[in-house]
C-alpha cells in the first residue's frame, strides 16, 4: 500500500469511527430526551397522596358544575342489604321508611345567581319573581336518580302506595329504569367484588359489602340545602316568562 493509499485508508476509517460516535451520541441524546419527557408527564398525571385524598379522580368534571368545589371522596363500606345488614331504605314500607327516603331528596332543587347560570352548559329557567336579582333553578342529577329509585321501590308495594299512583305511571317508571341504568353506566364503579367462601351456605359467592371510593353525598346535599329553592307542591313547571304552571290534577 502506497503512502497516499494509506493516508486515504486512515482518513476513511477515521470518518467511519467519527460517524459511529455521532450515531451513538444521537441515540443517547434521544433516549435521554424521552426519559425526561416521561418523567415530566408522570409528574403531571400521577397524583400525590394529598391529591388522591381530596380530589381523586384528578380529571374531575368535564362539564361545569357549581358543585365542583364540593366534590370530595371517601371510603364507604356498602351494606349487604339482606339478613341482619339491612338499612331503613330497604325495609318494608312504613312512615319511617318514607320519611328516610324523603329526607334524601328533600333539598333536590337549588337556585344559583345569574353569574353561575351563565357558565352552565344548558340554559335553565329563572326563579319566579327574581327579576331584580335574577336567580336560576337547577337540580344535581343524583337527586333525580334517587327520586327514580324511590318510585321503583314504591312500585314493589302497590297495595301500600295505591293512593300515590292515581294515574298510570308506567311511562314514568320506564323512564326511571332508563335513567338509573344510564347513571350506573356513566359512573362505572370499578370496585372489585371478591369471591369468598361461605361456611353457612357451603359455596363461594361475590361479596358486595366491601369498601368503595364514593363522592361524599352529605357535602353535595349540604350545598343544595344552603342554596335550596322551595318548589311548592304542584309547581312542576314554569311558562316562558318564568311564572309557575300548576300541574293538572
Amino acid at each position: 500500500m502506497t503512502q497516499s493509499q494509506w493516508g486515504i485508508h486512515i482518513r476513511t476509517r477515521g470518518l467511519k469511527l467519527a460517524g459511529s460516535s455521532v450515531q451513538r451520541w444521537k441515540i443517547a441524546f434521544f433516549l435521554s430526551f424521552l426519559v425526561n419527557i416521561l418523567v415530566a408527564l408522570s409528574s403531571i398525571y400521577v397524583p400525590n397522596a394529598n391529591t388522591m385524598e381530596n380530589s381523586f379522580p384528578p380529571q374531575g368534571q368535564l362539564i361545569y358544575t357549581p358543585l365542583q368545589a364540593e366534590i370530595e371522596y371517601k371510603l364507604v363500606n356498602y351494606h349487604l342489604g339482606v339478613g341482619h345488614d339491612v338499612q331503613i331504605y330497604e325495609q318494608p314500607p312504613s312512615e319511617e321508611v318514607d320519611a328516610a327516603w324523603a329526607e334524601l331528596t328533600k333539598y333536590s332543587i337549588a337556585k344559583v345567581p345569574q353569574s353561575v347560570s351563565q357558565k352552565l352548559p344548558n340554559e335553565t329557567w329563572p326563579v319566579p319573581g327574581s327579576a331584580d336579582a335574577p336567580e336560576y333553578i337547577i337540580s344535581p342529577d343524583v337527586f333525580h336518580a334517587l327520586h327514580c329509585l324511590d318510585l321503583l321501590r314504591m312500585k314493589l308495594h302497590p297495595d301500600y302506595y295505591e293512593s300515590k299512583f292515581t294515574i298510570n305511571q308506567k311511562g314514568h317508571a320506564e323512564h326511571c329504569i332508563g335513567h338509573i341504568r344510564q347513571s350506573l353506566m356513566c359512573f362505572g364503579d370499578v370496585t372489585i367484588n371478591p369471591s369468598q367462601w361461605s361456611k353457612n351456605h357451603g359455596y363461594a359467592f361475590l361479596r358486595t359489602d366491601v369498601a368503595h371510593t364514593c363522592r361524599d353525598f352529605d357535602r353535595l346535599r349540604d350545598w343544595t340545602e344552603e342554596n335550596w329553592f322551595d318548589l311548592q307542591d304542584g309547581m312542576l313547571a314554569l311558562d316562558i316568562h318564568g311564572n309557575p304552571v300548576q300541574a293538572p290534577k
